[in-house]
């Protein structure tokens, strides 16, 4: 029988949804060997459904903005100063990503797959000789993952998995939202949550350059957007509220302006590239709103009630730590 490969999307724009079509294009030439099904957040072209085997809809697209449940990011602007911040990214997806793969999964096995091979949209596979190399895993293991330095111990890359129907992890096959949402109250990275659950299984882990090189192509829309290192964070030796604007991508610079209560308008200016700047708004219990805007367009809007500021404080800081001899 047909292996099954699985492409996960969410396409609401035109260049994402002729990336997912360049992905099933690439993918045309193995289909004596693959079937294809797509499970997406946004519907799916007709142009593009009628080149696969299977498609999938799923209108919830549920995204993570709650502070317990953001992966938290640090940064060193000098010595024995780290800040970590919660608001560098753009939310967590994973409950949206499980659910494109639970429902991809259980297609899967009522079909009668027994080998699926997930990838997410934004991809180019023009050599299969990678999941031919991967069916033969599968016949004594259960998944087949990638890191960037080939140990199973290293952060998982999720852009391509391998695995057998009949022994999936329980985040693969079952919509168990209190046990994601406990794992990353515990601070436990999305992608630390799936590996953790493989490392239980009999697994291969490869490099990530073993697939993603020519001419193959992953993470195509991965530069899309960028970290926003332009952010608030507590300082509790000084019970201050404080505020980093770091510019790392940006060629032309970054203009940086906050409104602090609604009222006090401050104007950092342009950031120049690889450039940062520091600032502190005053005590923290005296902030209860501010608006951030990069670029004269809102990027946050936050408003410290007594709850959120108790979580912020926990999530949004800076560590000082002077380290003296041994």
């Amino acid at each position: 029988m047909k292996e099954l490969i699985l492409i996960t999307a969410y396409c609401p724009d035109q260049k994402r949804k002729d990336q997912l079509n360049n992905l099933v294009n690439s993918l045309q030439p193995f289909r004596k060997e693959y079937d294809i099904c797509i499970s997406s957040h946004t519907h799916i072209p007709l142009e593009i459904t009628e080149k696969v085997d299977y498609t999938i809809f799923d209108k919830e697209n549920p995204v993570l903005t709650d502070l317990d449940y953001l992966s938290s990011s640090w940064y060193i602007p000098f010595d024995n100063y780290t800040i970590y911040s919660t608001f560098v990214g753009k939310g967590t997806y994973i409950l949206a990503i499980y659910r494109l793969m639970i429902l991809g999964n259980m297609l899967a096995k009522t079909m009668g797959y027994k080998k699926v091979h997930k990838f997410e949209y934004d991809a180019i596979i023009n050599d299969i000789s990678c999941l031919q190399d991967n069916s033969l895993l599968l016949e004594d293991h259960d998944y087949v993952y990638y890191t960037h330095s080939g140990r199973p111990d290293d952060f998982l890359i999720g852009f391509s998995i391998s695995y057998k129907t009949d022994n999936i992890i329980s985040v693969h096959e079952i919509w168990d939202e209190p046990y994601i949402l406990n794992q990353l109250k515990q601070k436990i990275a999305p992608e630390i949550i799936t590996r953790n659950l493989i490392l239980k299984t009999k697994f291969k882990c490869k490099k990530l350059s073993e697939l993603n090189s020519e001419p193959n192509q992953l993470g195509l829309s991965g530069s899309e957007y960028v970290s926003n290192w332009c952010v608030p964070y507590y300082d509790k030796d000084t019970n201050e509220l404080c505020f980093i604007a770091w510019n790392n991508h940006f060629k032309n610079g970054r203009e940086v302006a906050l409104i602090k209560n609604k009222t006090d308008y401050s104007y950092i200016g342009n950031v120049p590239q690889h450039s940062w700047k520091l600032i502190t708004l005053g005590p923290i219990d005296k902030v209860n709103y501010l608006q951030i805007m990069l670029d004269n367009q809102v990027e946050f809007n936050i408003e410290f009630t007594p709850e959120y500021l108790d979580k912020f404080k926990k999530t949004n800081y800076v560590v000082k730590k002077t380290i003296r001899g041994w």
